[in-house]
Parts: structure tokens; C-alpha cells; sequence
């Protein structure tokens, strides 16, 4: 559930939405998948991307352990609380606890708001393997459909 929410989350950023509608939108989504099914009562755990305030929770607030459900939802706050993607990179590092995996998630989001070229320089020269990875999605962005959207720039 967690990772069909997330999914839902990139397709908004990606199409262009501000990051409270393309929250608002997915979750509308999301809820609209689950809520007649059987898992509908796992809907709960969801709840707190619901509250009008959730975005101004404090950073003491927000867990960011490994849990699916933390890691999710710290990187949506983060998200939701920076201006930028090494803002954004940054902030969910600081959290602290699993802080790989909440900066990985948080990243992702990033990127699809703010688009590649937000990706500090410095940042894409030291990742290990980096020509692989680059490969790795360029030959991925060669395989999608040409009706999805576009990665931007």
C-alpha cells in the first residue's frame, strides 16, 4: 500500500502538481482504491497525510526508521518542507535513525518534483557506479510507453 501511494505521489509530481495537490490528489486516489477493499482498515496508518497540519508537524514528530510507514511518511514531510532537492535530501538525512533509506525515498520524491537537473553535480560525480546508474536509466527511460510523461529536466 505504501509503495502504490508512493507511485501515485511521483505521477502527480511528474505531471506537474504542486506537492500539497499532488499529496491531496493521490490520496484521494489512494483512498478511492482501498477503502471497499479488503484491506480497507489499513487505511489508518495513512491517516496522518490526511491532517491539514501534517506538513507543519515538528521534525520531532516525524520517526524515520526503517519502517515502511515512517520512511514514507518522513519523506513526504520532507518533501512538503523544503525548497529544493538537496533541501529536501538533506533535511530527511537529519532526521537521523535509517537515515539511507528516508534520504532515498525523500530523494526520489525530489527528483520528481524538481526535475534532474536539481541533482547537485557534486552529488551525481560521487555516487558510486554512477555511469552503471546512468546507463541503468537511460536505458529505462528508453523502455517506457510514449504516452508517460516525460522525467523533467
Amino acid at each position: 500500500m505504501a509503495c502504490t501511494l508512493y507511485c501515485l505521489l511521483v505521477r502527480h509530481l511528474l505531471n506537474g502538481a504542486s506537492r500539497t495537490d499532488a499529496l491531496k490528489n493521490a490520496m484521494r486516489e489512494f483512498s478511492g482504491v482501498y477503502a471497499s477493499s479488503a484491506l480497507r482498515d489499513e487505511l489508518t496508518h495513512f491517516s496522518l497525510l490526511e491532517l491539514p497540519n501534517f506538513s507543519r508537524l515538528p521534525d520531532t514528530e516525524i520517526a524515520s526508521s526503517g519502517y515502511v510507514m515512517h520512511t514514507l511518511l518522513a519523506s513526504i514531510w520532507c518533501l512538503l518542507n523544503s525548497e529544493s532537492y538537496e533541501q529536501c535530501v538533506l533535511k530527511a538525512v537529519n532526521l537521523g535513525s535509517d537515515t539511507d533509506t528516508t534520504g532515498t525515498v525523500a530523494g526520489g520524491l525530489a527528483g520528481a518534483f524538481h526535475g534532474m537537473k536539481s541533482i547537485p553535480f557534486l552529488w551525481e560525480q560521487i555516487l558510486a557506479r554512477h555511469d552503471d546508474v546512468e546507463v541503468l536509466f537511460k536505458t529505462f527511460l528508453a523502455r517506457m510507453p510514449s504516452s508517460a510523461s516525460p522525467v523533467p529536466a
